[in-house]
């Protein structure tokens, strides 16, 4: 059932229309992502690796759809309760600021 909620699909759908290859494929990707993929994106075995301390960096990466979002969150100072912002992209209607300059 979890297959069938993180894939969008109605379980008569998944066990009905889906050929088993489909099912399995599906079952087995759900099984890596959140069994074998650690949190970061690597195999979790390799994260929890004591001997590969030191052997991962971080980098600094911008990501806009969150940069768009935290920005209307500081302009809503009070807002309604059950109020909540969803990402939508939008390149006519962008206007949350300034173009970002990594300088």
């Amino acid at each position: 059932m979890k297959v069938c909620r993180d894939w969008g699909v109605k379980p008569s759908t998944f066990f009905n229309k889906w050929t088993e290859r489909d099912r399995s494929l599906a079952v087995g990707l759900n099984i890596f992502e959140t069994e074998l993929l650690g949190p970061n994106g690597f195999p979790r075995e390799l994260e929890e690796d004591p001997d590969q301390d030191g052997y991962f960096r971080v980098e600094q990466v911008y990501n806009f759809a969150t940069r768009a979002l935290e920005i209307e969150q500081e302009r809503q100072t009070k807002h309604e309760p059950g109020v909540s912002y969803r990402i939508v992209y939008d390149r006519k209607e962008a206007n949350y600021g300034e173009p970002f300059s990594d300088d």
